[in-house]
């Protein structure tokens, strides 16, 4: 329902509710009382600009308005849910949240997580604060020697690496180092992830096993 504004009489908007099968009811000219579901929120909305004068911009003020009133429960529907949560099927977040007690995490599905690893051969992989790793950006294919700092999430931890400065890295990220590892030890276990390998000054120069052999035969 609105007002009989040029705005909604026009062709193109006639033409929008047909094709959205949208009722528009036009209420009597010079009676603006009929338009009883618009001139509520008219008023609504000049009182909120009159109380939030001189609180920011006209923007922010807009902004601020618009948030209150479409997160106020809707008191006329069953369990006065607001205009949100009826589009998104929750209650959306706002900054009195804040004066609410945390929430308790959720307890996880660990039969589904189970067959999950299981099926996808996943494994179970975390490091404690001080264990000596490996680390390698995605865009980079050097591993470089590394210590746990800290963690910082689930999957996420603060290494500090040999230069003395601090990253962060994912756990896919992250091999463990063993000092009494060999080169061929390393080599092996990043073959196991299907990773690239670091390879020796002579394999990067081209020449092979067999090449080698020939040269220290000579």
């Amino acid at each position: 329902m609105s007002d009989n504004g040029t705005q909604f009489t026009s062709h193109e908007l006639k033409e929008f509710c047909k094709t959205n099968a949208i009722n528009h009811i036009l209420s009597p000219p010079y009676h603006p009382q009929s338009n009883g579901w618009a001139e509520p929120f008219v008023d609504t909305f000049k009182r909120g600009l009159h109380k939030l004068q001189g609180e920011g911009s006209m923007d922010e003020i807009l902004d601020t308005f618009l948030l209150t009133y479409r997160t106020t429960p809707n008191s006329t529907l069953p369990q006065q849910p607001s205009p949100p949560e009826l589009f998104l099927g929750r209650k959306p977040r706002t900054s009195l949240d804040l004066l609410l007690p945390p929430k308790q995490p959720t307890g996880r599905d660990t039969k589904m997580e189970r067959q999950f690893n299981r099926k996808h051969g996943a494994v179970t992989r975390g490091f404690e604060v001080k264990d000596q790793v490996y680390v390698r950006h995605h865009h980079s294919q050097d591993w470089k020697a590394a210590s746990v700092r800290k963690q910082v999430g689930g999957r996420l931890y603060e290494v500090t690496l040999t230069d003395g400065s601090t990253h962060r890295f994912h756990v896919n990220q992250m091999r463990p180092r063993a000092t009494h590892w060999t080169e061929d030890h390393f080599a092996d276990f990043l073959t196991g992830f299907e990773l690239p390998v670091p390879r020796t000054q002579t394999a990067r120069e081209g020449i092979g096993p067999a090449d080698e052999r020939t040269a220290d035969e000579n």
